[in-house]
């Protein structure tokens, strides 16, 4: 899932495509183009989750200076320059192994938060997405709450009995 404006979407479509790689194919949506980098970084570079969000959001070079992984994110920022993506972007997704991550470019204005109650966690976009994110707000008036509620088959403390 993603949220935002990839106005890098051709150059990074033409960069995947020339891949060979028969999955990367269709690109109707910012979302596809997303998917297939996180692909191409974690199985044809065989890199990590964290490099991830370096290879489509790179550090500015004075953050990049200051980083102790300096010289490697430099390399990457210049193999990688054709898979950036140019937002405001937030990019949620999960992994093979079912874990959730989000990525937020630094043009993004609206930070992403993580947040729930045991059992039941959201990850909107942005702070606009309503009560039932901090501690004391009640889940039953979110409406991601509801429809995660709905996808997983949880019941509320609305409903309980």
């Amino acid at each position: 899932m993603t949220n935002g404006e990839n106005t890098a979407f051709i150059p990074i479509k033409d960069f995947l495509t020339s891949r060979d790689f028969p999955g990367y194919t269709g690109y109707q949506s910012d979302s596809e183009v997303f998917a297939h980098i996180l692909h191409y970084s974690t199985v044809g570079l065989d890199l990590g989750i964290d490099a991830y969000k370096h290879i489509i959001t790179p550090l500015q070079e004075d953050d990049l200076r200051k980083h102790p992984d300096a010289e490697f994110l430099a390399h990457l920022k210049r193999t990688c320059r054709p898979l950036i993506i140019d937002g405001p972007n937030c990019v949620i997704g999960t992994m093979p192994d079912h874990s959730l991550f989000m990525v937020q470019d630094r043009k993004k204005l609206r930070p992403g938060v993580v947040g729930g109650q045991p059992g039941l966690f959201g990850f909107p976009e942005g702070l606009h997405a309503g009560p039932g994110i901090g501690p004391g707000d009640h889940a039953s008036s979110n409406f991601a709450f509801a429809a995660a509620r709905r996808a997983i088959g949880t019941r509320g403390p609305e409903q309980d009995t």
